[in-house]
């Protein structure tokens, strides 16, 4: 049995696509986003390009139309890629409790 490291609920994405660009960076570096897994206003799930430590600061940000929007936030769990995919790794990103009027705009900017 898999432990479940979420303490809030989380929405399936179930869209192919975003509508716009989401970006995640650390250590001002670009980190590939292979998949956005799934969303709440508290965090997200992502499939990454590149193996990623727990513990690490992180920035998002949604560029879509007139939307431009960041949030921070640091990776709580890691675990790495599933069959199928050569590397990356899937992590479980928590966002900042320290606005949360951003972390819910930037919700409902990729939600809606």
């Amino acid at each position: 049995m898999q432990y479940e490291r979420r303490n809030r609920n989380r929405f399936p994405f179930v869209q192919e696509e975003l509508d716009g660009e989401l970006n995640l960076h650390i250590d001002d570096h670009a980190v590939g986003i292979c998949e956005l897994e799934d969303v709440s206003p508290f965090g997200l799930g992502l499939m990454l390009d590149s193996d990623v430590a727990n513990g690490k600061l992180v920035s998002l940000s949604y560029h879509h139309d007139n939307i431009d929007i960041a949030v921070t936030g640091i990776i709580v769990w890691s675990l790495p890629a599933e069959p199928g995919h050569t590397t990356g790794c899937r992590v479980g990103i928590y966002f900042q409790d320290s606005d949360m009027n951003s972390n819910v705009e930037f919700f409902n900017a990729i939600t809606s």
